[in-house]
């Protein structure tokens, strides 16, 4: 995990986070947020959004809690059904 590879945020280098960021948008295309939402628990909103940007770390942060949500299970499962 990130919390493993280094001994905190600021010891990312630039490609390092460049890196990470790229990896991020990745899985979040495929409907994966790990890497942002351990981010995000491990060191904080605000250290996320240093590594990923603010507009990724919204975007997997709302993903995360609509999928918790009956509402957008029902509006994956019958949105196509009109």
């Amino acid at each position: 995990m990130l919390a493993d590879a280094v001994t905190g945020i600021g010891d990312l280098s630039k490609d390092e986070r460049e890196d990470l960021k790229a990896r991020a948008w990745g899985e979040f295309m495929r409907g994966e947020t790990m890497l942002v939402t351990s981010t995000v628990d491990e060191y904080g909103r605000p250290a996320a959004e240093r590594i990923y940007g603010a507009d990724l770390v919204q975007r997997a942060l709302r993903l995360v809690s609509g999928s918790r949500s009956s509402l957008m299970a029902l509006g994956h499962q019958y949105g196509g059904r009109r």
